[in-house]
């Protein structure tokens, strides 16, 4: 599991922080389980029982009030990400779905404008699926904090049984540091035949 930790800045040019850090510098940092440094800044995670609305039928803002102030309490006092940025949006569905996937980012990333990052215009990269809970799926490792990654799984086991209490939708959504620029061809995922 990921978790976040100080890393002590020992000298100049190491590829995982940010040029501005100074020798000495302590800084709070996203870490493997070895320690190692991942991101210079946990990535945003959120979690909500919400179907999303597609980008291409104008503002909604009962959806996007709902998303802001999740967001609002999941990120707290935190200064907005800066740089290029990264989108990873789930939508866990357990009917039939009539939104396209391509048109879900938009209203997102629109809700947490000036509380996660400043401007949509630095996220570099956006994955967006839509995973029906009815067929069967994989989850792969998980940079969420250990509680709400927990929550998830509860929920989605509960959307599988079709339990009274279950959500009928469930969205997931990760922004954070870009390692890179990255180009890649063919499948999206490969852990699926």
């Amino acid at each position: 599991m990921w978790r976040t930790g100080k890393w002590l800045v020992e000298s100049y040019g190491h590829a995982a922080h940010p040029a501005n850090w100074q020798v000495g510098d302590v800084h709070k940092v996203f870490v493997d389980k070895e320690g190692g440094i991942v991101n210079a800044e946990a990535p945003f995670t959120l979690l909500i029982g919400r179907r999303p609305p597609s980008g291409q039928k104008g503002p909604n803002p009962q959806f996007a009030s709902s998303i802001s102030q999740e967001a609002r309490q999941r990120w707290g006092t935190r200064a907005p990400l800066q740089g290029d940025l990264y989108a990873r949006i789930t939508w866990f569905h357990g009917e039939r779905r009539t939104q396209d996937v391509d048109n879900i980012p938009k209203r997102i990333l629109d809700a947490l404008t000036d509380i996660v990052f400043e401007d949509d215009k630095i996220i570099a990269q956006t994955l967006a699926t839509a995973i029906d809970v009815q067929r069967d799926y994989v989850i792969g490792a998980s940079t969420a904090d250990d509680d709400l990654y927990q929550y998830l799984l509860q929920r989605l086991e509960a959307m599988e049984r079709q339990d009274i209490d279950a959500p009928r939708h469930l969205l997931y959504v990760e922004v954070g540091q870009l390692d890179r620029q990255n180009a890649a061809f063919g499948p999206i995922d490969r852990s699926s035949p």
